[in-house]
């Protein structure tokens, strides 16, 4: 379905050493559900495929799922408009740094190794756009948006799980219809476009070690601090 040529020119170099995940328990993958269709960029939309996200840096990890902790500016705009508040009222509690301090005591940094002989695919390489672009799905989901469009980078990169979802979950289904014996597919962050990330479709054997998200461990803290700065986000006392 696609040229030979395009997928030899599209393949995304998974680094022998590994990617990193940052979840309470990396070496878990809760299964695909039918009826509880993925969220994330590249899930299945019909459920049937699981995915795991990783990322070169740990960094990209840390981006990626600390966005979530980021203040609601529209929330907080509907608030100010509630009569009898006042402005110290207005204050979500420390950016909600009991979440995040939860959120941060269970994580833990897993290392994940591909055990499988195969490639992946960089989702972003020109050629193989264009040829994905093609697929049914592809097609429809960017129509949705704007009917004269067509698949670009900054259209998987759209977030929103109405606006960008349905085009970047569309581009999964293609590669694993068209290229089946992909391993999943190499990308880009959306908050730092130089941050390497990958989709590894469940079918990929792979073996995972992790350790706990560690502050006393410089490496982790930095990362942390950085992606906290990013998102404006106040950090507990034993990461700051």
């Amino acid at each position: 379905m696609i040229p030979g040529e395009v997928l030899a020119s599209s393949h995304a170099l998974y680094p022998d050493a590994g990617t990193l995940r940052v979840h309470p328990a990396p070496e878990a993958l809760a299964p695909a559900e039918p009826d509880r269709p993925g969220r994330s960029r590249f899930d299945d939309p019909e459920g049937l495929v699981a995915v795991r996200y990783t990322a070169t840096r740990l960094i990209a990890c840390l981006l990626e799922t600390m966005s979530r902790f980021r203040r609601q500016a529209e929330a907080e705009a509907i608030l100010a408009d509630i009569e009898g508040l006042e402005e110290d009222d207005l204050e979500w509690p420390a950016d909600d740094a009991q979440a995040l301090t939860e959120w941060l005591d269970i994580q833990r940094v897993g290392t994940v190794r591909v055990l499988a002989t195969g490639v992946f695919l960089d989702v972003e390489a020109p050629a193989l756009l264009v040829q994905l672009d093609k697929h049914p799905r592809v097609r429809d989901a960017v129509a949705a948006l704007d009917a004269a469009a067509h698949l670009d980078v900054a259209l998987m990169r759209l977030g929103g799980i109405e606006l960008g979802r349905p085009i970047s979950q569309a581009v999964g289904v293609a590669v694993r219809e068209w290229i089946p014996d992909a391993l999943g597919v190499g990308y880009h962050s959306r908050f730092a476009t130089d941050e390497p990330c990958w989709a590894v479709w469940e079918t990929t054997a792979v073996a995972v070690e992790s350790v706990h998200l560690n502050p006393s461990d410089p490496q982790h803290r930095a990362a942390v601090q950085s992606a906290a700065a990013t998102f404006e986000l106040t950090l507990p006392a034993q990461w700051q």
